[in-house]
């Protein structure tokens, strides 16, 4: 099953078309991170990330898409002290997400879209829901043929839009209850 998994995000959005066999063996076709616009308003990166997508699920044969959202209000800052997202960040991700999910609805069907938590993407890619972002690295690197961009940032984006195709992959082939 070929899959487009997609981590949004403010900072950089993370892309991976994943090919997941039915033995759980995984084919990298390409990756991408697309980084923040900070020139753009929220409006205009929204266009652009959703146009790089399309772009995506039209060429490649995609059958499905994976999306994560986050609806935590909290997160942790740089010198790892809670602090509260503001309304505005949250409502821009929800944009963001809610864009995505429209044009994947649109271009494959709404059985194809699934949204995922960020611990069913961990837990989908490294078998434990709470990994760190450089496990996330080293298990997209152990499963797949992927190899890793130079920047962190990059490495980050596109390790968890791996874990994104994966959990879609599990969303998608779940026996129904």
């Amino acid at each position: 099953m070929r899959i487009l998994g997609i981590d949004p995000s403010k900072r950089a959005t993370g892309l991976a078309d994943i090919e997941i066999s039915d033995i759980g063996k995984a084919k990298i076709h390409q990756t991408h991170t697309m980084p923040d616009f900070p020139k753009l308003d929220h409006a205009m990166r929204v266009l652009t990330l959703c146009a790089a997508a399309e772009e995506w699920m039209r060429v490649g044969g995609i059958e499905a898409v994976g999306i994560e959202y986050n609806v935590a209000t909290k997160y942790r800052d740089a010198k790892g002290k809670m602090r509260n997202k503001s309304p505005k960040a949250m409502l821009e991700h929800a944009n963001l997400v809610g864009g995505m999910l429209v044009l994947a609805a649109r271009e494959l069907g709404p059985s194809s879209v699934h949204l995922v938590s960020p611990s069913a993407v961990k837990l989908s890619l490294t078998g434990h829901g709470q990994a760190t972002k450089d496990a996330m690295i080293r298990y997209a690197g152990c499963r797949t043929d992927w190899q890793k961009p130079k920047t962190i940032r990059a490495s980050q984006a596109e390790a968890d839009a791996i874990g994104v195709a994966f959990a879609a992959y599990r969303a998608a082939t779940a026996p129904p209850f």
